[in-house]
């Protein structure tokens, strides 16, 4: 505790001790981690998980919660982690604040270096509100200039929370700012049926073995197969400012930004270089026998065939009513935007050189994939509105497609899109793939000058052509 002597004043002076004998844990519900009470290393060279761990738990006994603060420094930390603590704050000072995830114990469930609950298990706690984490790395092994071998079983942040039924509020609005997460098997996870209500800014994830962010539980997820109350988890959540670069190192199936839930926003996010090494036939959901070009005829594909079609892919939506504005997928592997789901919007989204030659791997090549893929599941509702699609000066082949629409879709608007620089597939006038196989009730596409619709009364072409003639059959006065 703070502990002072009484000075005396002496010639216009203070004598005597009059300073703290102990460093003070901090100021009101501020507490810092390195103070004598909890004893975190600022070096790196002691392990500080429950240093960090007691200071949180410190500010959650105190009636209304408060700061952990974590200073400048490197501070190594290891499983079972840090578990987050309702109306805590963990702040750390920016880039300075290095938190060092090691393995040197066994990590026995997929967790996260800052977490509620598991991957697998949410955290059951109706005062689990208003937590959060900003301002800090999360890193794998060390610090230093140079990515490390990502860790596995682990993310930097994982949100796992579930209020009860009837909460005191409808979600707990956890905090996730300005944070940089290096080289983990996911970058963060955002799982919770109430992780809902963030506004999570400048989130940076780098170098992962799988998706950069899952928000949402995917299919297959242990808490969907137990049929756990809550749904995917995740939704109305905004995201301003996302940037995930190098995700899926493993090659196994994941995408840069994956999508489970609804009602989501994303703006001015960026996607790019994550990798893949599955072959055309799997992005396109085709047989792994499908003749070369095979994409251009196919209809629905059998859904037993989508299991990987994400890999590679920058942003992958299989979630209904999610926005997107500004959004950029870049040098991706496999598709930039693959939509699924029907009903959510994209607009000013940019997509270039998918399939770039830097994050394909055989049997993967370069120059198959879409910049956006638009699949015939949940169907309906789909809006695209001033969306480019380009191939870019010295990155190679670029898309093979620039608006994949897999047939039967209905409900579907592209509006005022573009393609830039890349050459249509054999047998199309455009790198535009929607007339070759039937599709549904309400549909309509523009980019550039193609367009295709099956709205009554035809393209705005055929409309303009009949009027015209409809204006010269008009008696002469």
């Amino acid at each position: 505790m703070v502990q002072f002597t009484t000075p005396t004043l002496t010639n216009g002076r203070f004598t005597g001790k009059g300073v703290l004998a102990v460093q003070a844990v901090g100021t009101g519900a501020n507490y810092d981690v390195c103070s004598p009470d909890f004893g975190a290393d600022p070096t790196g060279a002691k392990d500080s998980t429950k240093a960090i761990q007691d200071a949180i738990d410190k500010a959650a006994a105190n009636p209304g919660g408060g700061t952990v603060r974590i200073p400048a420094g490197q501070y190594t930390v290891s499983y079972p982690f840090v578990q987050l603590k309702g109306f805590v704050q963990v702040v750390g000072d920016g880039d300075a604040t290095q938190i060092v995830a090691v393995d040197t114990t066994p990590i026995a469930e997929k967790t996260g270096v800052f977490h509620t609950g598991t991957w697998s298990t949410r955290v059951q706690d109706p005062n689990m509100l208003h937590f959060g984490v900003s301002n800090l790395w999360i890193r794998a092994r060390k610090t230093g200039r140079n990515h490390q071998v990502p860790i596995s079983n682990l993310c930097g942040v994982l949100l796992n929370t579930d209020l009860g039924d009837n909460p005191a509020e409808p979600d707990a609005v956890p905090t996730l700012n300005h944070i940089k997460i290096w080289d983990m098997e996911t970058g963060a996870a955002i799982l919770g049926r109430d992780d809902q209500a963030m506004d999570v800014w400048n989130l940076k994830i780098r170098n992962t073995l799988q998706a950069g962010l899952v928000v949402g539980k995917p299919a297959g997820h242990p808490e969907f197969v137990a049929k756990v109350p809550g749904g995917p988890g995740g939704a109305d959540n905004q995201f301003f400012g996302l940037n995930i670069g190098g995700a899926n190192q493993s090659k196994t199936g994941y995408a840069g930004l994956e999508v489970y839930t609804s009602q989501c926003t994303f703006s001015h996010c960026r996607v790019w270089y994550t990798h893949r090494n599955a072959p055309w036939q799997t992005i396109y959901a085709l047989p792994g026998t499908a003749a070369e070009g095979s994409d251009a005829t196919a209809g629905a594909p059998d859904a037993s065939n989508r299991g990987r079609q994400k890999d590679g892919a920058g942003f992958y939506i299989k979630g209904t009513k999610c926005i997107f504005v500004g959004c950029l997928a870049q040098e991706n592997g496999g598709h930039g935007y693959l939509i699924h789901w029907g009903q959510s919007q994209f607009i000013g989204c940019r997509a270039e050189s998918s399939s770039y030659s830097g994050t394909v791997r055989a049997p993967a090549k370069e120059g198959d994939a879409a910049d956006f893929y638009i699949a015939n599941e949940g169907t309906d509702g789909t809006t695209l509105v001033g969306c480019l699609s380009q191939k870019v000066d010295n990155r190679g082949a670029g898309a093979r497609w620039s608006y994949y629409i897999e047939g039967w879709y209905k409900g579907l608007d592209l509006t005022a899109c573009r393609s830039i620089g890349i050459t249509p597939p054999a047998g199309f006038t455009a790198p535009v793939r929607a007339e070759k196989s039937p599709q549904g009730d309400n549909v309509h596409i523009q980019v550039d000058k193609y367009e295709f619709t099956t709205r009554p009364g035809g393209t705005l072409a055929a409309l303009d052509k009949r009027i015209a003639a409809l204006e010269a059959a008009k008696p002469q006065a």
